[in-house]
């Protein structure tokens, strides 16, 4: 067996017995909060059933690496797309700045864009 993969597997099992504890405290405590690990605890489907520990630690160790995962890869395309187009960028940037200024007069906010995008460009060279 490939020695990256035994040792994934093996860094999974170790991260299943750490949540599976977390999961025998508290229940023990009967301490259920709201967060993800309280909702799994307290779920029930139609017919009443509850989730095994191991489908609860299963489930916490899917969504700590999608979610992360998920946020570099939709992050990397953000950043991308903003690289790609510059109007794209120009136009998030000014919604960014000039959002809360709304109900500033347009002759203001046109000042305020000049000198916000002019302290931005300073401050990223």
């Amino acid at each position: 067996m490939n020695v990256f993969l035994l040792n994934a597997l093996k860094a999974r099992q170790r991260i299943r017995e750490i949540i599976s504890e977390i999961i025998c405290k508290k229940k023990e405590r009967r301490l259920i909060e709201k967060n993800l690990l309280g909702n799994l605890l307290n779920y029930n489907d139609e017919n009443g059933q509850t989730l095994t520990d191991e489908e609860i630690a299963d489930n916490v160790i899917g969504v700590l690496f999608a979610a992360q995962d998920t946020t570099a890869s939709v992050l990397t395309w953000i950043l991308k797309y903003l690289h790609d187009d510059p109007k794209l960028l120009e136009a998030i940037k000014v919604r960014v700045l000039i959002g809360p200024l709304k109900k500033i007069s347009k002759s203001l906010q046109a000042k305020s864009v000049e000198n916000q995008y002019l302290i931005i460009n300073d401050s990223t060279n």
